[in-house]
């Protein structure tokens, strides 16, 4: 699929996309060509930016499943972007015969591990401490 294939794709889906959400107005989109999975998109919207996944890698169950792990994390303080739910309450909207996921856009880069600062390795040791010590509790009850 072409760049342009894929823009026009979206460009028929996107009004559905975007009442399903609750988003409004798009006022800026811009494919992200470097995700390694899924069709993604940098949406600008009147309800605010967001990233918007037309899911290709895996069956649509499992992104659902995967999906309310995130927004159970998101809950419990843990510091992910929740995905938005639907209009009818599903973390994916089913259009056009494709899976499409929003979740908010994070500004940043991707460092890989070694080239992060050690205050930054501190703070990714304990969030993942608290994330196993969950874990943990949670199979022992």
């Amino acid at each position: 699929m072409t760049d342009t294939t894929r823009e026009d794709a979206l460009t028929a889906v996107l009004p559905s996309l975007s009442d399903a959400f609750g988003l409004g107005a798009v006022s800026d989109r811009r494919f992200l060509a470097h995700g390694l999975m899924n069709r993604n998109w940098r949406l600008a919207t009147a309800a605010g930016v967001f990233a918007l996944k037309e899911i290709t890698d895996v069956p649509l169950p499992k992104v659902r499943r995967n999906l309310a792990v995130l927004l159970d994390l998101a809950r419990e303080g843990i510091p992910v972007p929740a995905p938005l739910s639907a209009a009818n309450g599903d973390l994916v909207a089913e259009v056009g015969g494709h899976g499409y996921c929003v979740l908010p856009w994070v500004d940043g880069e991707h460092l890989q591990g070694t080239d992060l600062p050690l205050d930054q390795v501190r703070d990714l040791g304990a969030l993942l401490g608290r994330l196993h010590e969950g874990r943990w509790r949670r199979s022992a009850t």
